[in-house]
């Protein structure tokens, strides 16, 4: 349900047979690795050393720069121009600086992208939690078509004022499947990061402070 990319280590997985492997392989894979190279999340494996599947340590690409990670703990950040960086005061044997991280994520074709994979997420804990009769049955058909073919309008709630405790958790996830409202939500938190979206609406059905969140619709 949570790549391994994310730091799963087998916690949250649904049983064989639940997704075929052709979706399994093909698209739901491609929303799995969007969603782990989605910025502000590889930015947090990064910093967080989350190896790959694989094994390897992640980094992450901007357009003035990359973050790398050679070991946990030792993280390298090359610029493409020293004008992105500037020197503060610091103590003898530190050095202290500021930058400037430059990315575009925000393009309608990555926000659906991402949206699609919480989306996924969502359906898969719901699975888990309230069974397969319901999830599977025709209730959740709206879900099914946005996560395999997309082609609707949406939204993300992009906060980054949530606990400071919340840092080292890693990934925490929390879906509401209440047929009471129409829709299937899902909040996600990723090292510090949180995403909130669902399955209805073209923008947050609620009011959301400036100050604590960013709306991105598309």
């Amino acid at each position: 349900i949570v790549p391994e990319s994310l730091g799963n280590a087998g916690d949250l997985v649904q049983p064989p047979g639940v997704v075929c492997d052709r979706c399994n392989h093909g698209t739901l894979a491609g929303l799995d690795d969007g969603l782990c190279k989605f910025g502000p999340i590889a930015w947090g494996r990064t910093t967080h050393a989350v190896r790959s599947k694989a094994g390897k340590l992640p980094s992450v690409n901007f357009d003035n720069g990359r973050l790398s990670c050679r070991a946990p703990g030792d993280l390298v950040l090359s610029l493409s121009n020293d004008r992105w960086r500037r020197d503060l005061p610091a103590a003898p044997g530190h050095v202290s600086f500021t930058t400037t991280l430059k990315r575009n994520d925000a393009t309608p074709e990555r926000l659906l992208h991402i949206h699609r994979a919480l989306i996924k997420q969502a359906l898969e804990l719901a699975w888990l939690d309230i069974g397969a009769d319901r999830v599977m049955g025709p209730e959740f058909d709206r879900e099914r078509d946005i996560v395999l073919n997309g082609g609707h309008r949406g939204y993300l709630t992009l906060m980054t004022q949530g606990n400071p405790s919340d840092h080292s958790v890693g990934v925490a996830l929390q879906h509401w499947a209440d047929r009471d409202v129409p829709f299937l939500g899902i909040a996600a938190g990723y090292w510090g990061f949180y995403l909130q979206t669902d399955s209805l609406h073209a923008e947050p059905p609620g009011a959301i402070p400036a100050e604590l969140a960013s709306v991105l619709c598309f």
